[in-house]
């Protein structure tokens, strides 16, 4: 009972608002209309949905019984949630609209998409009391829709599958090709959903215009079929208009024919007056001939009259026969105009596969090649091993050595240049039909046919020959390179590279450390030649260093240390832009921070080197504070080498007392009091004493 007074007295207020205002009746009309509904925003419960709503969904509409808890659990949560939103915000401004594409489930579990469209109806405060709308069933366009996205990107899914998988490969042979390589792929998934989606448009155009083609080739086929039938009447007219042209000639041919009666009739009147015997039979004849007349005259004028009005009808017919010929003119260059569209898109969906085309073409040399050096990568190394004939094959290794030395000294683009001219270097040597690859961060790879023990060898000689041309700044760049003919045995490439890999590791150990020991002195030259200021700030600290040392007792041979110590302590500013090092005013927050990582570069450059790994320590701490609160670790108090506050005091002595092109320097006496207060703070106060009392005096 209590549903159907719902039902009536929702529905009656529907209708009598509808009869009411035109503008709800309007919106409504321009729905679908596959579902109306009236919703109570005052109770929030009470709903009344048409029939048809029910019926799509393949509910019975009787056992409805209009609450927002029936239609709230078969619609889906997201879209419900979103849907509630817009009820929100539409509530609370009227210029909002409610129009949204949501999903319900089916009787039978399926999905029907619905467009959901609605208006709040408010009291003469603003407060909205009421809310209509409609749905309208969009499923089978969202069938037809997925069906033919489903049925254009099946090739393209499998390209990017492929295309994926290729720098999926890359990913594994360093930190920073993974990190190019996942930008590419985000960039090449979203130009291809690009692709995609302009295809489609693309398509569902020329559906479109297709339709219309047929649309107008049947309006031009009717309006041929019309121009038939009027020139057929137009025939049947002409055949009338020469029927009256006959009639009116025989029509003439009676008049005269009358005429001569009439003459005769004169004649037999005359006789008659003679000849009373004839009189009657001439009265008589001349009574019939006068009704042939009336009548023929009659039908003169009858077929004078149809003869107008034929005349008339085809009058007219030319009139529709102008008008239709006017309305094919017209078709005809839309037709024209549609045909140009249609060649414009078709031309424009050919330059769209030709950049997908392309951009496969570039995905599939990207999946074969190196992006630093345009060399063949290690996934297609291996796979041209793999597939590789049984005739006679070399392989050479090569590594470049100490470019990590050169990537933390000078950073990775002076390491890429490096790498890169290597590459030029290898592409220079080898042949055509070697396959010449870069399988690591500074490891190559070259699988030569057809070569002899001989000729690897040449190749070997002519490679380090050739690189001793090759600095990056000072440093040289130098190559380690081993290589064999391989046989029909060798087939598992992993274990020979891992081969050649340990045979180039007994290479880089036997000269490697001699190579990274020229390195780094080149690394100091550089520097203190590029700055003049540096290198008499690294002497003299050197010197102050020694001198310490030595008041210190320390053995010849550890005084010896401390002064190489101090000597390359600032090795690591060899990074540090130039437009930080020389800059007269004061540093900001953010370059004082690339400031201070110099003490870790350098700490990364001394190790590298066995001669100089002893230093590293010392170049790291040397910024370190008494108190706890230097750089790069916060170590404390005696937690800090000895060597490392040893350089603290002289460093700070010298670089406070020195003169630099954007300021003087301090005055010795400033220098002391400076050193004094900072005493158990930043310098260890035994060391600071030290050099206070006995150094200063004996350097001065």
């Amino acid at each position: 009972m209590g549903t159907i007074l719902i039902e009536d007295y929702l529905k009656k207020e529907l209708y009598q608002l509808i009869k009411k205002d035109d503008t709800f009746f309007d919106f409504i009309q321009e729905g679908s209309l596959d579902g109306i509904w009236y919703r109570d925003l005052e109770t929030f419960e009470e709903v009344w949905l048409s029939p048809r709503f029910w019926e799509i969904l393949g509910y019975d509409p009787k056992h409805n019984k209009h609450k927002s808890a029936e239609w709230q659990e078969i619609i889906f949560k997201d879209d419900l949630n979103q849907l509630n939103g817009m009820f929100e915000k539409h509530l609370q401004d009227p210029n909002y609209i409610i129009d949204q594409i949501i999903r319900y489930r089916h009787k039978n579990g399926s999905t029907v998409w619905m467009r959901c469209r609605g208006i709040a109806i408010r009291d003469v405060n603003g407060k909205a009391t009421r809310m209509v709308g409609v749905h309208t069933d969009i499923t089978n366009l969202k069938q037809k829709e997925a069906a033919l996205i489903e049925m254009k990107n099946e090739k393209r899914t499998s390209e990017l599958i492929i295309a994926n998988k290729k720098l999926v490969f890359q990913i594994e042979e360093n930190e920073k090709l993974a990190a190019e390589l996942i930008f590419a792929n985000k960039e090449l998934a979203f130009q291809s959903e690009e692709k995609e989606k302009r295809a489609a448009e693309l398509i569902i155009a020329n559906k479109e215009l297709a339709i219309q083609n047929k649309a107008k080739e049947k309006r031009a086929a009717e309006l041929i079929i019309a121009n038939k039938e009027l020139a057929i009447q137009n025939k049947a007219k002409e055949k009338r208009a020469a029927e009256l042209i006959v009639a009116n000639k025989e029509l003439a041919v009676q008049n005269k024919t009358k005429e001569k009666r009439a003459a005769e009739l004169i004649i037999a009147n005359k006789e008659l007056a003679f000849q009373s015997e004839e009189k009657e039979k001439r009265a008589a004849e001349l009574i019939i001939a006068n009704k042939e007349l009336a009548y023929q005259n009659k039908a003169k004028e009858k077929r004078a009259a149809e003869l107008i009005i034929t005349n008339k009808e085809l009058a007219i017919q030319s009139e529709e026969k102008e008008k239709r010929a006017a309305e094919l003119i017209i078709a005809n260059k839309e037709l024209a105009y549609q045909n140009k569209e249609k060649k414009k898109r078709a031309a424009e969906l050919i330059i769209a596969n030709r950049k997908i085309s392309i951009e496969n073409e570039k995905n599939e040399y990207l999946g074969q090649h190196d992006y630093l050096t345009n060399l063949y990568n290690r996934r297609y190394f291996v796979n041209a091993f793999n597939s590789k004939g049984y005739f006679s094959y070399g392989l050479m290794m090569i590594d470049i050595n100490g470019l990590k030395l050169i990537n933390d000294a000078y950073g990775h683009v002076r390491g890429d240049e490096a790498i890169r001219r290597i590459a030029n270097l290898l592409m220079s040597v080898f042949e055509k039909d070697d396959i010449v690859a870069r399988i690591g961060g500074d490891e190559f790879a070259i699988l030569a046919p057809h070569k002899s023990d001989m000729q690897l060898q040449d190749y070997k000689d002519k490679l380090i020959l050739l690189s001793q041309d090759i600095k990056i700044e000072k440093i040289p760049v130098s190559l380690a390179i081993c290589y064999e003919i391989l046989n029909e045995n060798d087939k598992d490439i992993d274990e020979l590279l891992s081969k050649a890999e340990k045979q180039l590791y007994r290479h880089k150990i036997t000269v490697g450390g001699s190579i990274r020991n020229h390195a780094i002195q080149a690394i100091l030259s550089t520097l203190t030649e590029k700055y003049k200021e540096e290198k008499m700030h690294s002497e003299r600290v050197s010197q102050l260093c020694k001198e310490i040392g030595t008041e210190l007792g320390l053995s010849k041979e550890e005084v010896d240390v401390l002064e190489l110590a101090g000597m390359y302590h600032d090795i690591g500013k060899i990074s540090i832009p130039d437009a930080i090092l020389n800059k007269p005013d004061k540093l900001t927050d953010e370059e004082y921070e690339i400031i201070k990582t110099h003490t870790q570069i350098g700490y990364q450059i001394l190790r590298a080197a066995d001669e100089y790994s002893g230093l590293a320590e010392y170049a790291l701490s040397h910024h370190e504070r008494w108190d706890g609160r230097g750089y790069p670790k916060g170590l404390k108090g005696e937690e800090i080498p000895l060597f490392s506050r040893i350089i603290n005091v002289a460093d700070s002595f010298e670089a406070m007392t020195a003169d630099r092109p954007y300021h003087k320097g301090m005055s010795i006496v400033d220098a002391v009091l400076e050193i004094k207060n900072c005493s158990g703070r930043q310098f260890d106060p035994g060391i600071s004493n030290l050099f206070l009392t006995k150094i200063l005096q004996r350097v001065q």
